[in-house]
Parts: structure tokens; sequence; C-alpha cells
């Protein structure tokens, strides 16, 4: 990408294969270190709370039959 200064923005062409395409900005710093943080921010105080379902079928059933479960926060 190149840096358009009339616009103020950051733009380049690229030709892709007809698709889906996940991709992400990366910060190259001074160092050579890249990062999401210049762009996204960091977020790494961010209270999350995960719940696990564990599941078992047995041979020959038509149903998954709850077999434990776990709730985690990841400030604990």
């Amino acid at each position: 990408m190149q840096y358009n200064a009339k616009e103020k923005a950051y733009k380049g062409n690229l030709l892709l294969k007809q698709g889906y395409y996940n991709y992400q900005y990366l910060f190259v710093d001074t160092d050579g270190k890249a990062g999401t943080a210049a762009i996204e921010g960091n977020h790494f105080e961010t209270e999350n709370n995960y719940t696990i379902f564990v599941y078992y079928r047995e041979p020959g059933s038509y149903a998954d039959k709850l077999i434990g479960f776990k709730s985690i926060n990841n400030l604990f």
C-alpha cells in the first residue's frame, strides 16, 4: 500500500481470485516489530467469561448427553 497525501489515506491494488479472504492490518515500528495495537488498540484488560460444555454420545444413540461444564473468567 502507498500513502496518498492528497486523500490522507493508504491505497493499494491487488488482484485476488474469487473467494473469501481473512486479513489483518499490521503496523511496523522503527525497530521492525509488527503489531496491531497501534491501529486497533490494546484490550488486554478486557474481562471475558467462557463456558465450556462437554458432551458425549453413546454408540448407537441419537442424542448427546451433557456430561460436564465449566465457567471460566480470564481475570480469576
